[in-house]
């Protein structure tokens, strides 16, 4: 149990880091802002990006979901844990279902870097993240 509850959250930990580091002016993926956003929210160069402070917002998120396992297994105290567990599991298998059929409410994201990644990373690690906080929450 303890494995699984490190990947989790070594891999919420990182995508928190990783939106630290968007909110920061960082381009990875990508080489600049209209790049970036082909990579990670399927708009056009020309699109805006999100605010500083929607990445904070995300960052402030992953790392809530990053403390759920650690409370799962003991390690941490949170109030409501396995309700915390069973609402960010939800959320990321929705949002993981969702990057299957996202093309069909936003068609613009057709052809972009962005569709690709959502179809074979993206939405495949959102699925993997959500199935093993239920494993883990259905387990404690």
């Amino acid at each position: 149990m303890v494995a699984l509850v490190s990947v989790l959250v070594v891999v919420f930990l990182f995508l928190a880091g990783l939106h630290i580091y968007w909110a920061r002016g960082g381009y990875w993926p990508g080489t600049d802002s209209g790049s970036l956003l082909g990579y990670v929210v399927g708009a056009s160069p020309s699109g805006a990006m999100p605010s500083p402070a929607a990445c904070l917002a995300v960052t402030v998120a992953l790392s809530a979901a990053a403390l759920i396992p650690l409370a799962l297994i003991g390690w941490v105290r949170l109030p409501f844990v396995h309700l915390a567990a069973y609402g960010c599991a939800g959320v990321l298998l929705l949002r993981g279902l969702f990057g299957y059929v996202d093309h069909r409410f936003r068609p613009a994201i057709l052809g972009t870097p962005f569709y690709r990644l959502n179809r074979v990373l993206y939405s495949p690690l959102c699925l993997l993240l959500g199935s093993l906080m239920l494993y883990v929450a259905s387990q404690t």
